[in-house]
């Protein structure tokens, strides 16, 4: 099967994006760093419509902005969105991973605590009984050392517990 133009387009795209925002979050590319869209054409073998959007997609996450006649400034990460799933992957994926997951383990306990009493006090049976389950289910992962297992178990569960608070936040 060929790729369509289109679907080379996007491929590029998110590789271009992955490698850059890589760059930015593990600090290869460092805060005040000025690169211009054409080294970023030749560095990554993207033509200026792909490179522009990417752009436009690290600066919608505050990584980076534009400015006329400078190029593309990498910003401090006092700028970024650290709440966006790719920045935390990004991040994940680099030297600072300890960072991250400390950084990830202190909001979990600000906030988790508050979520689960209420949904205790909110939540439906039929939530009750998802928790219940997922619950038990997780108690086997970990008795079974199934990391992969664990993990997908944990978000499904701390997604319901969220939901469950019937905070919208």
């Amino acid at each position: 099967m060929t790729e369509s133009p289109d679907s080379a387009g996007r491929g590029l795209h998110a590789d271009v994006l992955q490698q850059l925002g890589s760059a930015i979050t593990s600090r290869r590319l460092a805060p005040g760093t000025i690169v211009t869209l054409e080294d970023l054409e030749a560095t990554y073998g993207a033509s200026r419509s792909v490179v522009r959007e990417v752009v436009r997609v690290l600066e919608s996450d505050g990584l980076v902005a534009l400015r006329r006649r400078v190029g593309v400034v990498v910003l401090p990460p006092g700028n970024w969105n650290l709440f966006d799933s790719q920045i935390i992957r990004w991040r994940l994926a680099s030297t600072g991973r300890l960072d991250q997951l400390r950084a990830l383990m202190e909001v979990r306990v600000a906030v988790e605590p508050e979520a689960a009493r209420l949904a205790a006090l909110r939540s439906r049976r039929v939530d009750a009984g998802a928790l219940m389950g997922l619950a038990g289910r997780l108690w086997v992962a970990g008795e079974q050392d199934d990391l992969a297992e664990f993990l997908e178990l944990d978000i499904q569960f701390h997604q319901v517990v969220l939901a469950s608070s019937g905070n919208d936040m």
